[in-house]
């Protein structure tokens, strides 16, 4: 057993993903299912079911039933309360499946050598192959999801919120998946006692099965490709952000010959670009030097362009502002204004025209 938190139990990391039952048999309530890398505090050991109270309570197992490791106890460096790990690395994610593929491959082909050497009953093997066959045709719906996850990948140039959403079907699918695996070895598990003169057929069905997983890694293949394509646009992304700061955002200091209202100015300490709306003084502020009262674009000035029941100028309630002139970084003129949208647009074309 592992370090134990206090004299109540010992923490354990989940090596394969399980599912947490209200009981301790196998059929009872099913409360969630723990994706591997989570850590569980274990308080309770009955032969190979374990009592858990964190991260939530109830039953589920040391062991499978054909002997895979499921918990394994913690060591000092990682006796901490459980976390469940985000679905981000998606080369982890294709190795674990990868992994998780070849041991029931093994596994299958091991049950069915020892099957071949046990008594036959014709009835109940019917009974499990038709078991194993609904089984395997819940594999097959989940394959379709996963095309679906694929070309869905393709469009991550458009929208980050879908890729976000499909990951997420993607992770629920592959727990779903482990769950029928569960299942599966369930049932191979009582056909242990079953000597299969059927074991032929049970062989096609574990191919089957196996052709499933390599579907699989190439739909995790399809998703690494995708995020490279992502981190491309990123990229391209941001260049295109730098040159848009340097057409808008480099002046020289004071750079103020005559304002008008209706200007576009850049204010200074990262105010940004404003709209002026009067320029003169404002004796209810006790300024005696030439102010600016501008329009923000968001909710965040002192008025509307009324103080103290003056009216200066008109805008939407806390949109209004007031700076003396010195605070004006620079000044956008209506013709340097449009040729750096025209310029912003000729490096779009050519940014679009180089993709295609």
């Amino acid at each position: 057993m592992g370090k134990k938190k206090d004299n109540s139990g010992v923490w354990h990391r989940v090596c394969l993903n399980t599912i947490v039952r209200k009981g301790q048999l196998l059929d009872s309530e099913r409360l969630r299912i723990l994706p591997m890398g989570s850590k569980v505090f274990v308080v309770e050991q009955r032969e190979r079911r374990v009592r858990i109270d964190q991260p939530i309570a109830g039953w589920c197992s040391l062991r499978s039933s054909n002997g895979d490791t499921i918990l394994t106890p913690l060591d000092d460096s990682e006796s901490m309360p459980a976390t469940t790990p985000m679905a981000s690395d998606l080369r982890t994610k294709q190795n674990q499946a990868k992994n998780a593929a070849n041991t029931v491959e093994n596994d299958q082909h091991a049950k069915i050598d020892a099957m071949r050497h046990q008594h036959v009953d014709n009835q109940k093997v019917e009974g499990m192959r038709k078991e194993i066959l609904r089984l395997q045709d819940e594999l097959n719906e989940k394959g379709a999801t996963g095309l679906k996850l694929n070309k869905a990948q393709y469009d991550l140039e458009k929208t980050e919120g879908e890729r976000s959403q499909l990951e997420e079907q993607n992770r629920q699918n592959d727990l779903h998946l482990q769950e029928l695996r569960e299942n599966l070895d369930s049932a191979i598990g009582q056909l242990d006692q079953i000597n299969n003169t059927d074991a032929q057929q049970l062989m096609e069905t574990v191919k089957e099965i196996q052709q499933l997983e390599d579907e699989k890694r190439t739909l995790f293949q399809s998703i690494l490709e995708c995020e490279r394509v992502t981190m491309s646009q990123k990229k391209e992304t941001e260049n295109l952000q730098k040159k848009q700061t340097q057409l808008f955002f480099t002046t020289g200091e004071n750079d103020v010959v005559s304002l008008r209202p209706d200007d576009v100015v850049m204010l200074k300490e990262d105010i940004g670009l404003v709209i002026i709306k009067y320029v003169g003084k404002v004796p209810e502020m006790g300024e005696s030097t030439t102010m600016i009262g501008v329009e923000l674009s968001d909710p965040v000035g002192e008025h509307n362009g009324t103080i103290e029941g003056k009216e200066y100028f008109v805008t939407k309630p806390n949109h209004g502002a007031f700076y003396p002139t010195t605070h004006i970084k620079k000044v956008i003129k209506s013709e340097e204004l449009l040729n750096a949208l025209n310029k912003q647009v000729l490096l779009l074309q050519k940014e679009i025209t180089s993709k295609e």
